[in-house]
């Protein structure tokens, strides 16, 4: 149902999915690093840039409404892949805000077998990716304070400490990473 186009930017680790048959209002979904969204907003027609669907762990919000795109769907993504190529949840269930969130909700948990929260608020998202930065921060450090083990085991054997240490490092960092703290992104 959707072709893989590559190639918009000069990273090759930018890849958009487009609608075999789709046209304006469909979602494009884009899964990209941080110094390559521009290239992407760049190799969006105007009139589709609405429908980006971006798949992306970094805290957008002040990028895209640099570019009048802050209503774009944001998914952060907590899952991982499998040796059998499936997928599995995380701890948390994936988040999705926007336009496309339900689209993009079936296609997780259906298509997919993934865990995913759609959210009307906004702030939950930037939470959300603000969370999995310092989870993909300190599981690294686990991996090799524990004798250079894998993720699965850091999960399987600390995954209640490594989700409470998340937690206390995001209350401590939220006011600066998101400008306020996370009681008030609860609030919201």
């Amino acid at each position: 149902k959707y072709r893989t186009v590559q190639e918009i930017s000069t990273r090759p680790s930018s890849v958009m999915y487009y609608p075999l048959l789709g046209g304006e209002g469909d979602p494009i979904f884009v899964a990209t690093t941080a110094d390559s969204i521009q290239c992407v907003i760049n190799a969006t027609p105007p009139k589709r840039r609405n429908d980006l669907v971006w798949m992306q762990n970094g805290i957008l919000t002040g990028v895209l409404g640099q570019h009048h795109l802050a209503d774009t769907t944001r998914a952060v993504l907590r899952l991982s892949a499998q040796a059998d190529g499936s997928f599995q949840s995380g701890s948390l269930a994936s988040v999705v805000h926007g336009t496309h969130a339900h689209d993009f909700a079936n296609i997780l948990c259906v298509g997919g077998g993934v865990d995913c929260d759609v959210t009307s608020n906004l702030s939950d998202v930037d939470v959300a990716a603000f969370q999995k930065l310092l989870w993909s921060t300190v599981v690294p450090l686990l991996c090799n304070a524990l004798g250079g083990v894998d993720v699965a085991h850091v999960i399987k054997n600390a995954g209640d400490d490594l989700d409470m240490l998340v937690r206390e490092l995001a209350y401590a960092a939220a006011p600066h990473a998101l400008g306020r703290n996370l009681h008030d992104c609860e609030a919201d």
